[in-house]
């Protein structure tokens, strides 16, 4: 009974964000979000996925100052 829990603890994904990694590893700190992507749940539990009107900084800022600003608009989707 404990193996199965220490399974779904580490089975359990936290909070992140999705892009490419694989460009990632070739482009060292260069990060790009899915321009479409789907959200999927298996089962009417588990947290909510945020979805932001922030757009990834473009390679050429390194110090993400295209970061800063406000966020006008979000979606909350829940599972049900």
């Amino acid at each position: 009974e404990e193996e199965e829990e220490e399974e779904e603890e580490e089975d359990e994904v936290g909070m992140h964000f999705d892009a490419d990694y694989g460009l990632e590893e070739q482009i060292s700190g260069y990060m790009i979000h899915p321009r479409l992507a789907t959200v999927t749940y298996l089962s009417n539990v588990g947290v909510p996925t945020l979805i932001l009107d922030q757009r990834s900084p473009p390679p050429n800022d390194l110090t993400r100052q295209t970061l800063n600003g406000d966020i006008h608009q979000g979606w909350l989707s829940y599972p049900k």
